[in-house]
């Protein structure tokens, strides 16, 4: 007697075989170090939206953060206001308040 009816192989056959397909395809949605993973598009898609900067990314965000005063130069026309607003000595009145 055996295991397997020939259609159950052809039905766990396809299956394998579907299954090996999405996994193929999907290594590298899942992959931290691929730019292009689900994850980082979603996190860096959140922070284009909040911030209104097309080139966020969560990973300059943090290098900024970490690095104050070195991520923009000290220019008060690409500087976010929360960095204008934590840095006033580089800046006049006037330049801090454009942000609001």
């Amino acid at each position: 007697m055996a295991l397997v009816t020939d259609k159950q192989a052809w039905v766990i056959g396809g299956a394998l075989l579907v299954g090996g397909y999405l996994v193929y395809r999907a290594r590298n949605m899942l992959n931290p170090a691929n730019p292009g993973n689900v994850v980082n598009q979603t996190v860096n898609g959140v922070g284009q939206a909040v911030s209104g900067d097309t080139d966020w990314t969560l990973g300059g965000w943090l290098y900024e953060v970490t690095h104050p005063g070195e991520g923009y130069g000290l220019n008060p026309e690409t500087a976010p206001l929360w960095w204008r607003l934590q840095n006033p000595e580089h800046y006049s009145r006037d330049t801090i308040m454009d942000g609001l």
